[in-house]
């Protein structure tokens, strides 16, 4: 559930200004894109995921009355764990480094949504091909190339907050995908 907030037009002042603004307002400036935009993502068994600019977003398909104590959720700079009644649902290295303290967890309706903040947003054209660095959960190659679309789009909308981006066509090619730096680069 997201809710669409205006920005007001005192923010289209500077391009230093605009980039404050997406810095502090993200979520909110962002809300509508991503109802008009959509999303690609993955289904696996354990539910789905997918990814925007900042975040990764997974939903875990939880039994009937699961309760939040009998879940347990680790997350790490580099690790996940998701265990649902005593079931390993995720466990491994994440494909990148994420932000723990930003990151939460919850459950509604039968599943539980995590947020895991990315670390690597500031860098262009990164998408993860799978949800874990061994491969698991990987997006085949349609979903590489709408994802990457998808990336492009909101990255525009982040920038450039007073339009909507969420129907514009890209004249990239998509067919090549940039490899995520490692924790040596960084």
């Amino acid at each position: 559930m997201s809710l669409k907030t205006t920005v007001p037009a005192t923010y289209a002042f500077s391009a230093h200004h605009r980039r404050a603004v997406c810095e502090n307002e993200m979520s909110s400036d962002l809300s509508f894109f991503d109802m008009k935009g959509g999303f690609y993502g993955v289904a696996t068994d354990f539910g789905r995921w997918w990814q925007t600019v900042l975040e990764v977003h997974i939903e875990v398909t939880l039994p009937p009355n699961t309760r939040g104590k009998e879940c347990q959720v680790a997350i790490t700079t580099t690790q996940l764990s998701v265990l649902v009644r005593g079931e390993t649902k995720i466990k491994g290295k994440l494909f990148g480094i994420v932000r723990p303290d930003e990151s939460v967890w919850s459950i509604e309706g039968g599943v539980m949504t995590i947020l895991l903040a990315r670390s690597d947003h500031a860098i262009k054209e990164v998408i993860w091909p799978s949800l874990l660095a061994d491969g698991s959960f990987a997006l085949d190659a349609v979903a590489v190339h709408e994802t990457r679309k998808k990336l492009d789009l909101e990255r525009f909308q982040l920038e450039n907050p007073g339009f909507n981006f969420s129907n514009a066509r890209l004249a990239k090619c998509y067919d090549t995908v940039k490899p995520l730096p490692t924790e040596d680069d960084q």
